[in-house]
């Protein structure tokens, strides 16, 4: 039989794969696929369906706590400033940060030169997120980068941390690519 040792060995085996992805019917299946070759009995889909849970929860702290763990007091002031609103604007940084260059223009090259200087700015830790699976990383921007500074405020700190240096990573290098997209654009 099915019992809690074995619920507990499940959601172990099954964090490793959530850090990776948080899919849960690939999850589902790859505990399927271990039950069976440890030949379990299987228990009912409800038990299934709160291991995999559990597991998409430990990963989502672990790579919460990956993020957070080296910022300093300095990083967190930094990124909660993200969510303030830019002088004499009534966007925040985020937003402004996030914004995309319109057409391939000196002005507008300059403009995306200083938003890359702001996210250089937050100067978060050489290496942060290298040691996170990339899905998890570029889902957790993309969250972030979906949502208003508003809600991304409203998370709980660890959460809030995590999502806002994502965001950070992410978009400097995507002003990066554009960037250089723009330059492009502007010598043909």
């Amino acid at each position: 039989p099915f019992g809690l040792s074995d619920f507990r060995a499940l959601v172990r085996e099954l964090t490793e794969l959530a850090q990776q992805t948080d899919k849960g019917l690939l999850l589902a299946g790859q505990a399927l696929e271990s039950l069976r070759q440890k030949r379990r009995i299987l228990p009912a889909l409800s038990v299934i369906d709160r291991a995999c849970s559990e597991a998409i929860a430990r990963a989502n702290r672990r790579v919460y706590r990956a993020l957070v763990e080296p910022l300093t007091d300095s990083h967190r002031a930094k990124l909660d400033e993200l969510l303030k609103l830019k002088a004499g604007s009534s966007i925040t940084w985020l937003t402004w940060l996030r914004q995309a260059p319109l057409k391939p223009n000196s002005r507008h090259m300059l403009e995306h030169i200083e938003r890359l200087k702001t996210f250089q700015l937050v100067d978060l830790p050489e290496g942060l997120g290298r040691h996170i699976h990339q899905n998890r990383l570029l889902k957790l921007a993309r969250e972030g980068g979906q949502m208003t500074p508003k809600d991304l405020g409203k998370f709980e700190p660890q959460r809030r941390y995590a999502t806002l240096a994502a965001v950070v990573l992410e978009s400097t290098a995507t002003v990066i690519d554009e960037l250089v997209d723009l330059h492009d654009r502007i010598l043909v």
